[in-house]
């Protein structure tokens, strides 16, 4: 590995590890935990040997990630089992502390999982929080019920207000069905 992305991939670990002491003490722990999982991830994706190339992480690692692990279980809880974040955390762990062997990819794939669900619920949270307009609107436009489809949008945070609703937009999926001897559309 060259010096340079030597360089580059303590820079990645060292970024991970903020993130983590950020998810620690942040009074939201879910933003700053994918984060460090994905830099986590480019990380070890880049030098499966982490703990020789950052030994003060590794030794840093363990302590600040399985206090944080019970905090993000917390936050997702009915969304994500504990079991998994506390095991997908454990893996994160790992990649920082336990020289390369056998499981390495596996450790990778279970952080992998736990960032996509992370993902997942920092999506739904938001859509959740803004109402779902999209889906209000297609519900709505399919019912015909017009007091529905003037409903906007919760502005995003720091937003000065919401968007307009979107224009009514035609059913996307057309229905078919089949006779005997012919194919006619379905309303």
């Amino acid at each position: 590995m060259s010096i340079e992305n030597q360089t580059n991939v303590i820079r990645l670990v060292e970024e991970s590890i903020a993130h983590f002491r950020g998810a620690l003490t942040a009074p939201e722990p879910v933003i700053p935990t994918a984060h460090a999982l994905d830099t986590l991830m480019r990380a070890s994706t880049a030098h499966a040997d982490l703990a020789s190339l950052a030994p003060d992480v590794a030794r840093e690692a363990p302590g600040l990630i399985l206090a944080i692990a019970p905090k993000v279980s917390e936050a997702v809880s009915g969304s994500i089992a504990a079991d998994r974040v506390h095991f997908a955390l454990g893996a994160a762990s790992a990649l920082l502390t336990v020289q390369p062997n056998a499981f390495h990819v596996d450790r990778l794939l279970y952080v992998g999982l736990l960032l996509a669900d992370l993902r997942g619920f920092l999506c739904r949270s938001e859509l959740n929080r803004r109402g779902d307009p999209l889906m209000r609107n297609i519900r709505a436009e399919r019912t015909g019920d017009s007091a529905a489809e003037q409903s906007s949008a919760k502005p995003l945070d720091g937003e000065a207000h919401a968007p307009p609703a979107p224009p009514a937009m035609p059913d996307a999926v057309e229905r078919w069905e089949r006779g005997p001897n012919e194919l006619r559309r379905v309303r």
